[in-house]
């Protein structure tokens, strides 16, 4: 995910985002979101492209191909190698992204976000992986969906990429998913876990 999400970068030249090869290079992208609200930041007045950008790293990671990132599909279960978390706030969306290869992003719908986490930080990574697998358990509440259009406020969507193809479950009232007793928690609590990782991981303590 890095390799290709730095070609795109690279096109889109004029909003200034960095790919994080190590630790030491690891720095968030602007404009940086708050900590604990994880509800995304404005991008600079006059500035069209950051939204854009965002928004085309999102439909990137969506339509992502096992071949494009040269990760080997699981066997086992539903063959989770890929997801995307959008989670809808009053101010836009915060989407999460994490891949079999490693890979960890948060993209803001306003502009803005951290690409590269999962390769700069082992705790990152390691949740990350966590989540894919107790995604293999939720796709039992998914389908067959292409990429959909962003939740509403205070809604959730999550993706799936499977051995089948794309799967994703309908908007989920974020409410609802922070009971226990909801089918999709176990997803939703190990998605919250990267997102605390990965904004301690970008400096936001």
């Amino acid at each position: 995910m890095k390799i290709v999400a730095c070609a795109l970068l690279s096109v889109l030249v004029s909003l200034q985002v960095a790919c994080q090869p190590s630790a030491d290079d690891a720095k968030p992208v602007e404009p940086k979101p708050e900590l604990a609200s994880k509800e995304p930041v404005q991008a600079p007045e006059g500035d069209k492209q950051g939204p854009e950008l965002m928004a085309g790293l999102r439909n990137m990671a969506l339509t992502m191909t096992p071949d494009q990132l040269n990760v080997t599909v699981p066997a086992t279960g539903r063959g989770v190698w890929g997801s995307v978390t959008d989670f809808g706030t009053p101010q836009g969306t915060a989407t999460l992204v994490t891949f079999l290869d490693g890979s960890t992003s948060l993209y803001y719908s306003t502009g803005g976000g951290i690409i590269g986490s999962g390769d700069s930080s082992d705790d990152v990574l390691k949740v990350s992986q966590d989540l894919l697998a107790e995604l293999d358990s939720c796709t039992a509440q998914m389908e067959a969906r292409p990429p959909q259009k962003l939740p509403a406020a205070d809604f959730v969507r999550f993706y799936a990429h499977t051995r089948d193809g794309l799967l994703s479950t309908a908007e989920i009232p974020e409410a609802d998913l922070q009971s226990s007793e909801h089918p999709l928690f176990s997803c939703y609590a190990a998605a919250q876990h990267v997102l605390t990782q990965v904004l301690k991981t970008s400096g936001k303590k």
